[in-house]
């Protein structure tokens, strides 16, 4: 039996319009995969946004371990629309490698002029490109075709980093 990496309790968000995380208890051990499942509206996504640190919980607590490393994969990445796929690819060698994997090259078009499947690409090369202990990837199948998502599927069966994510596939 391992020792959590992240230890959620008690923890409640609401927004204006309503509650959507109530009392939600769990802890991550190393290599644990979760996969989180709910109707649109339920709270996967705030879920996986609070523990990847991107918001306040408004009670409750998430306690990770000392160092812990995470990598995220958000539903609408966030890129600056000025900057080129070369620039934001420069990260490493692993994210040219997934982002050609992934059906996208290094050049010199602007983040702003691609498509949102093409961005979900770029965003989803660095978070699978990026060394962590935990992996959170919001819905990373949505605008991949078939064989790209069985590539993935691989991709993370062999990797032994802790999972968590949402899929409707």
């Amino acid at each position: 039996m391992s020792t959590n990496i992240v230890s959620i309790n008690g923890l409640t968000k609401a927004f204006p319009e309503r509650p959507v995380l109530e009392d939600v208890s769990f802890g991550l051990g190393e290599g644990d995969r979760l996969g989180v499942i709910g109707f649109n509206g339920s709270g996967k996504s705030t879920l996986l946004s609070l523990v990847a640190g991107r918001i306040e919980p408004d009670g409750g607590s998430i306690v990770t371990r000392s160092g812990l490393t995470i990598s995220y994969l958000e539903q609408s990445p966030d890129f600056d629309p000025a900057t080129t796929v070369a620039d934001v690819a420069q990260r490493s060698h692993a994210t040219l490698t997934l982002l050609h994997r992934l059906g996208l090259e290094a050049d010199d078009r602007a983040v702003g002029s691609l498509s949102g499947g093409q961005r979900r690409r770029l965003a989803l090369a660095i978070a699978l490109s990026e060394q962590s202990d935990l992996l959170i990837l919001d819905e990373p199948t949505n605008h991949l075709d078939i064989d790209v998502i069985d590539w993935m599927e691989d991709e993370l069966a062999r990797r032994s980093q802790t999972l968590m994510f949402v899929t409707h596939d």
